[in-house]
């Protein structure tokens, strides 16, 4: 499992960026290229066989256009929360990736379309994943709730 998206040596490739998305919508980046320029990478990241669980730091369906037609043996792993559990815990602690929020509404406004995607992706089965539903620690009834 790689999590180096997360730290100083971030691969430079077309997932590190949410701008992908809007160019895949827009035509002007090739869904090809995209997985090539990740595959391209792999090695350099320490994986030999390319089997690897890649950790993004973001999802937009968009990316779907690159993975359905270049990546079809790939699965994402999806792993949510209750959203207000999230919500709450991004406006107490911050977000693991520094994001760009004016206000908790907007936080609450961007989870909801991150959500509502990945909604789509799992009722409509877009593309293979598996849905991991984390549940949260609640410290007023020491047990596990979700």
């Amino acid at each position: 499992m790689r999590r180096d998206r997360f730290s100083a040596q971030a691969p430079a490739d077309p997932l590190a960026s949410p701008q992908t998305a809007h160019a895949l919508r827009a035509g002007t980046h090739d869904p090809a290229a995209l997985v090539a320029q990740w595959r391209a990478q792999l090695p350099a990241r320490g994986i030999a066989d390319g089997n690897v669980v890649d950790w993004l730091t973001w999802w937009d369906n968009a990316l779907l256009l690159a993975l359905r037609p270049y990546l079809p043996e790939g699965v994402l792993l999806v792993a949510v929360r209750d959203p207000r559990d999230m919500l709450l815990d991004w406006l107490a602690r911050g977000a693991p990736v520094p994001l760009a929020l004016d206000s908790a509404d907007a936080a609450a406004a961007w989870l909801a379309q991150g959500l509502e995607q990945l909604a789509d992706l799992h009722e409509q089965e877009l593309y293979p994943h598996v849905l991991l539903r984390l549940m949260a620690w609640s410290t007023r009834h020491r047990r596990w709730r979700g």
